[in-house]
């Protein structure tokens, strides 16, 4: 991978939750490199802590490989990877068979970020006091809200709103959503499982930001704690990461 013009800070944390027995969720970040990436194990799947750590690791490896800055095609190859190995094992191991996991990828080159996701993980940015969803989640609950069956409260308050309709591991190829951002300054990222959004409103998370963001890892560190005081009911993840001065 080509060394950035610009550096970048990256902080996080993940927790097991108040109610899971045990963390399917899991990470990687490399600020040297601009990257950060984080999974989340299906819920309700046998082997999903399998099939997370399976994505993450396969997915850096195939990206931190690259001699180049990390182009579009780059992330939907390594996500196709994870998701054709994710598959080949739950086929090969019956302790495995069903498992499968999100992901959301975020590759900072320069003053932009390239994003790739499938599933409910999401990306958010916050500037200037001001958190914005940059992924849609995809899940039945978005169909729905997209097809004009539900309207978004609807789909926050329905049973079902978790039900993934895309996801590594589910079919025989994935198709990530690839999207980009031009970083501002003071910006600051938000990579989360569900375990977080689930628990907190993004009125929470930006309130938060707010008053925490100053140190990025206090702020992941609040955001974790919050979430299990509303009941922790996943398992909770967070990355943060933002542009500094080299």
């Amino acid at each position: 991978m080509a060394d950035n013009t610009y550096q970048y800070e990256m902080a996080w944390g993940t927790d097991i939750g108040r109610i899971r027995s045990r963390n399917e969720d899991s990470l990687k970040t490399f600020p040297e490199q601009g990257l950060a990436i984080l999974s989340d194990g299906m819920g309700g799947h046998r082997a999903g802590d399998v099939a997370s750590q399976m994505a993450v690791d396969i997915i850096a490896e195939n990206l931190i490989d690259s001699n180049n800055s990390i182009t579009p095609e780059q992330l939907v190859a390594s996500l196709e990877a994870a998701n054709q190995s994710i598959r080949q094992k739950a086929y090969d191991e019956p302790n495995c068979q069903g498992m499968g996991a999100t992901v959301v990828v975020a590759s900072f080159v320069d003053e932009h970020l390239l994003i790739a996701h499938v599933g409910d993980s999401r990306l958010y940015r916050f500037f200037d006091g001001q958190l914005e969803q940059l992924t849609e989640d995809h899940t039945l609950a978005q169909q729905y809200v997209r097809e004009g069956l539900m309207n978004q409260n609807e789909a926050d308050r329905w049973v079902g709103r978790n039900m993934l309709v895309k996801g590594l591991g589910i079919d025989s190829h994935v198709n990530p959503d690839i999207s980009q951002d031009d970083l501002q300054p003071e910006s600051m990222y938000l990579l989360c499982s569900d375990g977080l959004t689930d628990a907190l409103s993004d009125d929470v998370i930006a309130a938060t930001l707010r008053k925490h963001g100053e140190s990025m890892q206090n702020a992941v560190d609040r955001l974790i704690k919050l979430a299990n005081d509303y009941g922790g009911p996943d398992n909770i993840s967070v990355i943060l990461a933002r542009q500094i001065e080299a």
